[in-house]
């Protein structure tokens, strides 16, 4: 049983499949075999997701996509980790809720959900093309915005004061996926907090 199987790619040997209940990606023979299995549920490390919701596969990699992490990472066909792209942030080069990622035309796409664009990387994780609005273009307080305007904390301005985390600090306090942005005139950064903070 792969509880909450989600994500599925299949190479020339190999079945691969996420499992977002145990947070897990199992490669399985074609005949339906079961042969290795990585992950836990953690927020950071080279085998650990919280959200593993896409696969694909193409020329020996496998490109995993965790929509709560906001990280890419790519595998080879024994799942051994290789490298990772992204992370949940406000910058064209990171991502808020990245569900899916895909291999194309020697390029990869990835569907940055919330903030309503596709990114077109090589696979060295360089930018090639931005479908949609580039982050560094839109004004910080309206980047994070609610999904289908569904009034709920995500990306809704925070009316918790900055001076709650830190009495010398003055900025603006915004909710992201897994995280709280604080930015003002001069700077922006942010704390990421555990999974489903937001919630």
């Amino acid at each position: 049983e792969i509880k909450l199987a989600h994500g599925v790619a299949i190479s020339d040997t190999s079945i691969y499949v996420t499992s977002l209940f145990d947070r897990t990606i199992c490669r399985y023979s074609l005949a339906g075999e079961f042969i290795y299995q990585i992950g836990n549920e953690a927020y950071e490390g080279t085998e650990s997701f919280m959200w593993p919701t896409s696969l694909d596969y193409s020329n020996g990699n496998i490109i995993v996509s965790d929509a709560h992490t906001g990280r890419i990472y790519i595998f080879d066909e024994d799942l051994k980790y290789n490298s990772s792209i992204g992370g949940i942030g406000p910058s064209d080069n990171t991502f808020n809720f990245p569900y899916c990622a895909n291999y194309f035309n020697d390029a990869i796409y990835v569907a940055d959900v919330f903030n309503n664009r596709v990114v077109v990387l090589n696979k060295r994780g360089q930018i090639k093309k931005i479908l949609g609005k580039s982050i560094e273009n839109i004004e910080l307080d309206i980047m994070l915005q609610a999904y289908n305007n569904i009034p709920y904390t995500y990306g809704l301005t925070n009316e918790v004061e900055s001076t709650f985390f830190n009495p010398y600090l003055s900025a603006q306090v915004i909710n992201g996926y897994d995280s709280l942005i604080f930015y003002n005139e001069n700077y922006y950064f942010q704390i990421n907090c555990s999974d489903y903070a937001c919630n």
